[in-house]
């Protein structure tokens, strides 16, 4: 932390629990509003992810090793846990809070 939140005091600390707080709440809107299968739009990110396609994954290697673990769920938990997986990136995403 900076010297200069430390001193605001009680404004500091909410500027601290305000990026989790946006982030839990935007976690609990995004998984009422989960998409529970595959639509067309993400049709083939599931096939990559769930190992489907014959083709090896060579030119996205950081997408191969994040949903890597979604190849040993049943079929039909693929689409499921990738959308949960996307669900935590981006309340990951909104948490972050800048260093200067």
């Amino acid at each position: 932390m900076s010297d200069e939140v430390q001193s605001r005091g009680g404004l500091g600390r909410l500027l601290n629990i305000l990026p989790w707080f946006a982030g839990a709440v935007a976690l609990a809107v995004y998984l009422f509003t989960l998409n529970h299968w595959v639509s067309l739009l993400n049709l083939g990110h599931v096939a990559r992810a769930a190992g489907w396609l014959w083709q090896p994954e060579v030119y996205h290697p950081a997408h191969f090793l994040v949903t890597y673990p979604v190849r040993w769920l049943p079929a039909a938990w693929c689409p499921l846990a990738l959308n949960l997986l996307s669900a935590v990136f981006a309340t990951l995403t909104l948490v972050q809070w800048p260093a200067a």
